[in-house]
């Protein structure tokens, strides 16, 4: 493991020079590969960072070995390679003030490195030279799971001289790999700084994944430049990648810093991985997070030159959270909908399949925190007797399309970001087969899953039902319909909401249109949309409301959206 990186909590390295040790195991011994890995300067760094951080960590841990080793890492290191090999009995000879406590402060210390190893977010890659390469990567990945394991096992036989009789197999190897690939775009000239950044071709996420970002809630409102942010960066080609995504029709080209891959490749269960193939053109959307430009957790410039939106996240410790990727992606599409004349929606949208075959379309609106997963997830519930099934059109936003007098509606995204703070404690091991989860355990923690194709997200479906998620009202009926679009109009444009936790907001709150993600910035133009949209959408005999979720109400956070969900449930049933 020479070509690697190691920053802030993540390890990155390529796998090409595994080879040797893929051949069979009689052509090679375990032995041998574990003590090249204990020698490589990547071990040495990642240990190095360990010991560093035990001090704070363990003082007394710490100090047991810094007071009886001249260089503690290079000594410990060396120990550990003997380990392999040697009891700790024999080694004792070498080093009696080490283990004259019979081994117990090293076996510690073995463990509080397997902890740490466990806690990074590691990574693998590897050039896939022009051609598919993901059957090559994948014993790569699994050649240092098994390697870590027989290091550990090892280690702990020799330090304590007896059998190992349980062993616990944990995702001890790569969280994530993927393959690389040089291509060319063909960017005007302000974007060369781009052109020798590889994309990634394809990828292998090893879930469930679970890993915490030093941030875990999104401050602000994105902000345009009147300059483009990208010009004049400079990037190290060995510390970058672009991961092309689709977020509903936009393609993405999303250049990110290997420092904040922890928090991008969750993107991977989000949107729509682009082919490579795809990728032979500028993008729609051009996105670059973690340069070394302003101090911004996300801005935008629009490039009207070469008709691409362009957003910019600086190398901040505040960026690294997943919806300031998520976001900055949504707005961008969003604000290139706007101009192309639809009108972005934050929402959720399902089509319910009755048992009996009645179809209904419904768009639950509403900013973060309101209420719309929470009240989708009851329905799916409370209705299980009386579905057929229910598919999620868009989890968080979507967009309707004005086409000859009538309103259909598409999404953006193939996966869903799910608060998991007022849902059923049994939701996030629903998903655990296939989610990234985020900051378990804290406030505004998330799954990150995926859940409907690409070509069924960006299809156009009518819309049946519109309602707008309340979170802060008591109301009995739990469900109002408006006979006059214009009253929708209203309360949808004020976007009143009780803020949750999930921002920096507190309290009751407005956002125009609950859409801080393009129609805050393009208000004018979202205006004449809202218009246009809801007028079409009564004519054709949709259904325009509010569900009262009571999320925000003390008490209701569970049984607001389960009694929302039943007042839907017989509304549909009855009609």
């Amino acid at each position: 493991m020479s070509d690697y990186y190691f920053q802030n909590h993540v390890f990155v390295t390529s796998v090409k020079t595994f080879e040797p040790y893929l051949a069979p195991s009689f052509l090679k011994s375990a032995i041998a590969s574990d003590a090249d890995i204990l020698s490589s300067p990547a071990f040495k760094d990642v240990f190095a960072s360990f010991f560093q951080e035990l001090e704070e960590n363990d003082k007394e841990l710490y100090t047991y070995f810094k007071s009886k080793l001249i260089r503690p890492v290079d000594e410990l290191i060396l120990m550990s390679r003997r380990l392999l090999v040697e009891k700790r009995s024999v080694l004792a000879l070498s080093y009696p003030l080490i283990f004259l406590d019979q081994g117990r402060h090293y076996y510690k210390l073995l463990n509080a490195f397997f902890r740490y190893w466990l806690s990074l977010a590691r990574f693998a890659y590897l050039d896939d030279k022009g051609k598919s390469a993901l059957g090559s990567l994948k014993p790569r990945m699994l050649f240092l799971r098994k390697s870590v394991f027989h290091i550990y096992n090892a280690l702990k036989t020799n330090v304590l001289e007896k059998e190992i009789t349980l062993e616990t197999d944990y995702s001890a190897g790569f969280l994530a790999g993927f393959t690389t690939r040089k291509i060319t775009i063909p960017y005007p000239d302000n974007y060369l700084n781009l052109h020798d950044i590889p994309f990634i071709s394809a990828a292998d996420l090893n879930l469930p994944y679970s890993t915490l970002t030093k941030r875990n809630k999104r401050i602000g409102v994105y902000q345009p430049m009147l300059t483009n942010p990208v010009e004049r960066l400079a990037f190290d080609r060995r510390e970058w990648l672009c991961l092309p995504l689709w977020c509903g029709t936009s393609l993405v080209y999303f250049y990110f810093s290997y420092k904040y891959a922890n928090t991008v490749l969750g993107t991977l269960n989000l949107f729509e991985k682009a082919d490579i193939e795809a990728c032979t053109r500028k993008p729609d959307i051009l996105i670059v997070f973690g340069g070394d430009k302003l101090a911004t957790t996300g801005t935008y410039y629009a490039d009207e030159a070469n008709d691409m939106m362009v957003g910019y996240v600086s190398d901040v410790d505040e960026a690294d959270y997943f919806g300031y990727v998520k976001k900055l992606v949504l707005t961008l599409h969003n604000l290139r909908m706007i101009k192309q004349g639809a009108l972005p929606i934050h929402g959720s949208m399902v089509k319910i399949t009755l048992k009996g075959g009645k179809e209904v379309h419904l768009i639950i609106m509403g900013d973060s925190g309101a209420g719309k997963s929470e009240s989708i997830e009851a329905f799916r519930h409370l209705a299980k007797e009386y579905l057929e099934s229910i598919t999620i059109i868009f989890d968080d936003m979507g967009t309707l399309f004005y086409e000859k007098g009538k309103v259909s509606a598409a999404g953006t995204e193939i996966g869903a970001f799910v608060r998991l703070d007022d849902l059923e404690l049994g939701y996030a091991f629903s998903h655990l087969n296939d989610a990234l989860m985020y900051n378990v355990g804290e406030n505004n923690s998330r799954l990150v899953y995926p859940c409907t194709p690409y070509d069924e997200v960006t299809r156009h479906y009518p819309v049946d039902i519109f309602l707008y998620a309340n979170n802060s009202e008591d109301q009995k009926d739990n469900l109002h319909f408006f006979s006059d679009y214009h009253d929708l109009v209203s309360v949808t444009e004020e976007g009143r909401r009780k803020a949750k936790g999930t921002t920096g907001e507190v309290g009751l709150v407005s956002s125009y249109f609950a859409n801080p993600f393009g129609p805050v910035q393009e208000k004018d133009a979202t205006h004449a949309l809202v218009l246009q949209d809801f007028k079409a959408l009564e004519q054709q005999g949709s259904k325009l409301g509010v569900i009262y979720t009571k999320l925000a109400i003390e008490g209701h956070e569970q049984s607001g959206p389960e009694e929302a969900a039943k007042s839907l449930l017989e509304w549909i049933k009855a009609n």
